[in-house]
């Protein structure tokens, strides 16, 4: 029985390194466009994390009343964001996936083949090495799903980059057909039937919302169409600085640049006369300040709108 599950671990550990993890680096290699907007993705999340930090401790030196519990949650929040971020970077390299994984096998092979030869010693001798041999497999499979991890992150971003390819092709079809059916109302909605609310309150332009800083606030968030036609693939996004941290269940995707964060919201079709529940979206403002923010809302048959209005951040 022994020599079955010695027979049978040996043979595991080969099956990974000649045969799994080259076919993982195989794979993550066809998405070359993903690989490439992850690596930008994940390099602007790790700036602004490290941007945000300093922020933060510089705070933590100048300011006498602060929150400090909630500033001690940014600051841990901060540093996991960006340790994160560097993990994800070095993962998008096959080479490095190779290498470590190919270390990792190497290690756990020869420890397994001491033990073997150990094997008629005293007991605690193979097992010590048959232990470390094992502990280092767990290595092997931690690769293994950090691995497959990137890879579905890759493809999630090819498409991404796919539909964000066909909404365009859409928007220029809708404005081919605007421009040559103006005026007809159930071709496109009109912009007073469209409503978004943000806090429990209609966004209005140069509308001003106070929130204090480092506080989590819960807002909800909602779109309304108030006309009598469908709204088709509708979108209802936010843009707002890259300052604040932003979470929500509920939200389609988002992306993170040097100096802004977009959300949004998206649906196949919204209903005549529904007010479109979006959910709660959690949001630390870890800045003091006045902050111009951006929300629009796309649709097929909506003629793109947007809305400028203020959050105010207060100490």
């Amino acid at each position: 029985m022994e020599t079955e599950i010695s027979s049978f671990y040996g043979s595991f550990i080969l099956t990974l390194a000649g045969f799994v993890l080259p076919i993982l680096t195989i794979s993550l290699s066809a998405f070359p466009e993903g690989v490439k907007k992850l690596r930008q993705d994940y390099e602007n999340e790790q700036k602004q994390a490290e941007k945000n930090l300093a922020d933060e401790l510089q705070k933590q030196k100048l300011e006498k009343e602060l929150d400090y519990d909630m500033l001690v949650k940014n600051i841990a929040s901060l540093k996991s964001t960006k340790k994160r971020a560097e993990k994800s970077l070095l993962y998008l390299n096959p080479n490095y996936i190779l290498a470590k994984s190919a270390i990792a096998i190497g290690i756990s092979f020869l420890l397994f083949l001491i033990g073997l030869s150990f094997y008629d010693f005293r007991w605690y001798i193979p097992t010590m090495f048959f232990v470390a041999s094992i502990i280092f497999f767990i290595w092997i499979i931690i690769i293994f799903f950090n691995s497959i991890r990137i890879i579905i992150e890759a493809s999630s971003a090819v498409q991404s980059m796919q539909r964000t390819r066909e909404e365009k092709i859409v928007e220029l079809l809708a404005t081919l057909v605007d421009n040559s059916k103006k005026g007809d109302p159930s071709l496109f909605i009109e912009h007073k039937y469209i409503h978004v609310f943000f806090h429990n309150e209609e966004v209005k332009p140069a509308k001003e919302y106070t929130f204090s800083a480092n506080k989590k606030y819960t807002i909800n968030i909602s779109l309304e169409n108030l006309s009598e036609y469908m709204l088709k693939t509708a979108e209802l996004g936010f843009t707002f600085p890259a300052e604040f941290l932003i979470e929500g269940d509920s939200i389609s995707s988002t992306y993170t640049g040097d100096k802004e964060k977009i959300i949004r919201f998206k649906h196949d079709h919204l209903q005549a006369n529904v007010n479109q529940l979006e959910g709660d979206v959690s949001i630390t403002f870890l800045k003091v300040g006045v902050f111009d923010i951006d929300t629009f809302v796309k649709g097929e048959n909506l003629k793109n709108k947007t809305i400028k209005f203020k959050i105010k951040v207060i100490s």
